[in-house]
């Protein structure tokens, strides 16, 4: 065989290799995979801004008494701060109040809300947590981001189970010393806590706080009504003992239910009424008379064997005028 003939055979054989079905989808797919993936260059990561984790929280309010709800948010971050951000409606004018600490958000009383000098513009008042301080801001102008008082100290959280606990219960606010100026009111309830378990008085023309004794019961809702005939309102608790404190440790623990009313000084109107037994739970009420004393009552159910519900009247020195029982009656809330 000549060397003509050897070197197209050769040619042959490699070009029926080449065009082979075989290869031309190799070659094919080695080509796809270059156009739709193509090589990644070696590549550094650099830092180019850090963003903290943050939650927020939305409600509306009228502030400025014109008819039109105003936005309110709070933004808290990770880091320990948070921030009051005001959207005025329907002006678009936004103001912002940062705060160190971190926002009392256990319940839906972490804001309140109120006109203590009655000039027809509402204050917000915000309630936070500092390491085992509860602090209380106030806003008053929506037009400067200086707040009206910042980090009032209100109380001590006791540590307990790995953290400080407290939770905020709002009330309306009334003027209680009559100097024509509203004291914001409200309680604290501390869970595992267990202090403080109080009704608090901030008296914000005159930068005073009043504390009522240690109430022991967890407050569920403060009821304001007069019971004493001079048109002025006392403060009644709902509530329950949810037995966290022993009834060695405090002359009002939580192993009963009480029946407690303040009067304008935040003391005792009377000596607590006992209600024995642990997770026991007691709402009082007010029937308003349009003329004559409102008459006060309460329902109480007892957790004490062999366990008892009851319906009662109680005069303003704390005596059960009447009462009704109602044995057997489920173990739910009717007021």
């Amino acid at each position: 065989m000549s060397e003509k003939e050897y070197n197209n055979r050769s040619w042959y054989k490699w070009a029926t290799i080449l065009l082979s079905p075989f290869v031309i989808s190799i070659l094919a797919s080695a080509l796809l995979i270059l156009l739709f993936f193509p090589p990644v260059l070696k590549y550094k990561i650099s830092l180019l801004q850090t963003y903290k984790i943050e939650t927020e929280l939305q409600t509306y309010e009228d502030l400025s008494g014109d008819g039109v709800s105003d936005k309110i948010t709070f933004r808290m971050d990770s880091a320990g701060f948070y921030s009051v951000i005001v959207y005025q409606n329907p002006s678009g004018l936004m103001n912002q109040w940062n705060f160190d600490g971190k926002l009392l958000t256990r319940t839906n009383d972490y804001l309140i809300t109120g006109d203590y000098d009655n000039n027809k513009h509402k204050e917000l008042y915000v309630f936070s947590l500092r390491h085992d301080s509860i602090l209380l801001q106030c806003i008053s102008d929506l037009s400067n981001n200086l707040p009206k008082c910042k980090d009032v100290f209100i109380a001590h959280v006791g540590f307990r189970k790995g953290n400080y606990q407290a939770a905020i219960l709002k009330a309306e606010m009334d003027d209680l010393n009559e100097d024509g100026y509203k004291e914001l009111i409200f309680g604290v309830n501390s869970g595992f806590s267990l202090t403080p378990r109080n009704i608090f008085a901030y008296d914000i023309h005159n930068r005073k706080c009043i504390a009522s004794p240690y109430l022991g019961l967890s407050m569920t809702r403060l009821i304001q009504k007069d019971i004493t005939g001079d048109s002025k309102n006392e403060i009644l608790l709902q509530g329950h003992g949810p037995d966290n404190i022993s009834d060695t440790m405090v002359k009002y623990h939580d192993r009963s239910a009480w029946l407690m009313v303040l009067d304008r000084k935040l003391n005792f109107l009377f000596k607590p009424v006992e209600f024995k037994g642990a997770y026991s739970h007691i709402w009082p009420f007010v029937f308003e008379k349009r003329k004559g004393l409102n008459q006060a009552g309460f329902y109480v159910r007892s957790t004490k064997a062999p366990g008892e519900s009851k319906l009662c009247y109680f005069s303003a020195d704390g005596k059960i005028l009447k009462e009704v029982n109602l044995p057997g009656l489920p173990f739910i809330s009717i007021f």
